[in-house]
């Protein structure tokens, strides 16, 4: 009940990692926001209390009541952080009593609190999308407009976003900064990796809300729901056929030019799709992978396998 077009989902993925890598890159540039609004309130904190402090009456001076308990404005603020203040102001943390994770800014801990409410205030316009920072919400507009005001240095190729181009510009250097821990597999893009570990954890948690599937990430549960939706909204412009994944249609138009892009390095030729590729190139390195569980008898893919098979199966 899978996807039934399964290796054209990792090509497609890889377009998701650079929105996800922004969103590592947001919580810097909010920072500088969070701090101005945090000087405010300070300066705006101690007019209040110069204003509210009344005359010494009987040689004593009154004080408000955040004077009284400091902790009180934190905690009526929010009940789930804490307010550590050391010797210095500069010390002072605030601390998510979800997880542990403290704070120099109140606000960016206002902004962390949302992992865990599921709170996404800012929403799209044009799809209404919604998402936790407005800098995300302001990219993911671009979508929409078309707008792509970052360029490739190398090849100008252009980008929607700062990240995007950090992604691509890794095609050009070969950079995999993202190495996993069980297997030792490098990866150009984070979130590429963080899919990748579900394989040796058995992580699926994306499921199918019509046949109850599971995946291992939230694009693969997209491309698939499209076979209960009947959605193919990719559509070949030369004879009209519609496909379920754009990878799918890229490859078939490639039957309408007679382009074969993947070469064979030992022999010269030429094929439409890298698994064609891969599968040709067992000719020459004598890889058999694939083996008969009846007779042991091996096979360069799977396809070949599945039809020797039959002679065990057939019956005649």
């Amino acid at each position: 009940q899978g996807d039934p077009e399964p290796p054209q989902i990792k090509e497609e993925q890889e377009e998701v990692c650079s929105s996800r890598e922004g969103e590592q890159l947001v919580l810097k540039q909010e920072t500088d926001t969070f701090t101005l609004s945090q000087t405010e309130r300070k300066i705006h904190g101690d007019a209040a209390s110069k204003t509210n402090t009344t005359p010494k009456t009987k040689g004593k001076t009154s004080t408000t009541n955040s004077e009284r308990n400091p902790k009180k404005k934190n905690e009526n603020t929010d009940e789930r952080s804490a307010l550590h203040t050391g010797p210095n102001p500069k010390s002072r943390r605030y601390m998510c009593h979800d997880c542990g994770k403290s704070f120099s800014l109140f606000n960016n801990l206002k902004v962390h609190m949302r992992i865990h409410t599921g709170e996404k205030p800012f929403q799209c316009s044009h799809c209404g999308r919604t998402f936790v920072h407005q800098s995300i919400l302001k990219r993911h507009v671009k979508t929409h407009t078309g707008e792509k005001p970052v360029q490739c240095s190398i090849c100008g190729k252009s980008f929607a976003q700062i990240a995007e181009l950090t992604k691509h510009t890794r095609t050009h250097t070969g950079e995999k900064p993202y190495v996993c821990s069980a297997c030792g597999k490098t990866f150009s893009c984070g979130a590429s990796m963080k899919r990748h570990s579900r394989i040796h954890s058995g992580e699926k948690p994306y499921a199918c809300r019509f046949c109850g599937w599971e995946f291992t990430d939230s694009s693969s549960l997209k491309y698939h729901l499209r076979v209960h939706t009947g959605e193919k909204p990719y559509e070949c412009p030369g004879c009209g056929k519609r496909f379920t994944l754009s990878g799918t249609l890229t490859k078939h138009i490639r039957t309408h030019t007679g382009e074969r892009p993947y070469k064979c390095n030992t022999c010269g030729s030429g094929f439409a799709q890298k698994p064609d590729l891969t599968t040709h190139i067992r000719i020459h390195t004598g890889e058999r992978p694939f083996k008969c569980s009846v007779c042991g008898e091996a096979f360069i893919s799977n396809a070949k396998r599945k039809i020797h098979m039959r002679v065990h199966t057939d019956v005649h």
